[in-house]
């Protein structure tokens, strides 16, 4: 019986040690910066994140997203006649070695319009594969069924928010999302989506963690 209580506890030492040797290190981000200058005054910045990981194929996959953001937004930059001014930067919110949950922020604003719009866009990788991860694929069992869409919808109710007087709820599920440094789950909704301009981008914490 002492025999095998030793040959237990050694196992258990043997079995926490290589759940430590296989944990994923986090990802290292580093910022980095392009600008565009167009005839006329435009200006288009955007600082973006190098990240590298233990796996070199998730670290391209997840640095190619931001390289293809950056092309796409400097196409667009190019083929408008205004004079405008555009920056996008990021910010990181959760990097534990599972998962690396970034928001893409932007600000743009053209000469004679009223105010600049900003807004925030959620993206989050998988560390070990560097592919992208929808909420839905982060909850299990219990958890799912906190987040229905009419479950959001009353959260969006209770939250505090000013919303739009016309709002009736969203019809469906909400793609704009990011995980924070706790794993909670946070929907992102930026200026007109369901609220006027004044309310700002609308972060909406669910306080449903992330799996």
């Amino acid at each position: 019986m002492k025999k095998q209580k030793i040959l237990a506890a050694v196992c258990a030492i043997f079995s926490a040690g290589a759940v430590l040797a296989t944990a994923a290190a986090p990802a290292q981000i580093m910022p980095q910066e392009a600008i565009f200058v167009r005839r006329g005054g435009s200006e288009f910045t955007y600082i973006y994140p190098a990240i590298e990981a233990e796996s070199a194929l998730a670290g391209l996959r997840m640095n190619q997203y931001f390289l293809n953001e950056k092309d796409r937004e400097a196409l667009h930059f190019d083929g408008q006649t205004d004079n405008s001014r555009i920056k996008r930067a990021y910010q990181v919110m959760l990097n534990d070695g599972d998962y690396v949950s970034i928001i893409d922020t932007g600000m743009s604003y053209t000469q004679g319009d009223a105010h600049p719009l900003s807004w925030k866009h959620g993206v989050t990788f998988n560390v070990a594969t560097g592919k992208q991860v929808q909420w839905q694929y982060m909850l299990n069992d219990e958890t799912a069924p906190q987040l229905t869409l009419a479950k959001i919808n009353a959260m969006l109710r209770q939250s505090g928010y000013a919303l739009a007087p016309d709002f009736a709820g969203l019809q469906t599920l909400p793609q704009n999302f990011y995980v924070d440094g706790q794993r909670n789950i946070h929907f992102l909704f930026n200026p007109y989506e369901i609220a006027p301009y004044a309310a700002g981008i609308i972060d909406l914490n669910t306080h449903v963690r992330a799996q």
